[in-house]
């Protein structure tokens, strides 16, 4: 998979975004006493809302109407990922931390999986001229 350098850029610029606002919500609500496992949530629905026409339209230029669905389905993962990376930096790293590394853990495998999975170059169909006859 190469890399794009202008797409790396404008995902960098929407993610920054993204990450601040998600880190802002979740900031916000751990400091009026939310638990961790539901700010992470609410800050990761925040972003997602946001976050999902610019990844679409503006980083991967992607005119799909299944990339939604699969959209959702890296949010769900990157959820998981997140909470069990703040579950094992807690240990060491106070809550605001912990949600700062887990944020940037998630940031770099949501653009793998976002590239690869959601707004991925599509593979055109076999036809019989590749020798299906």
């Amino acid at each position: 998979m190469k890399i794009d350098a202008n797409q790396m850029m404008r995902y960098l610029l929407v993610g920054a975004f993204n990450t601040l606002l998600a880190y802002g919500v979740f900031s916000l609500l751990l400091s009026l006493g939310v638990h961790y496992t539901w700010a992470t949530l609410l800050g990761g629905i925040s972003a997602m809302l946001a976050g999902y026409k610019f990844m679409k339209e503006l980083v991967f230029k992607n005119k799909s109407r299944y990339a939604f669905l699969k959209f959702i389905l890296i949010f769900v993962t990157m959820y998981f990922v997140n909470i069990l990376t703040q579950y094992v930096a807690r240990k060491t790293l106070n809550p605001y931390l912990a949600g700062a590394v887990a944020s940037l853990v998630c940031a770099a495998l949501s653009y793998v999986l976002n590239r690869k999975f959601v707004f991925g170059a599509r593979t055109p169909p076999l036809t019989q001229d590749d020798g299906l006859g």
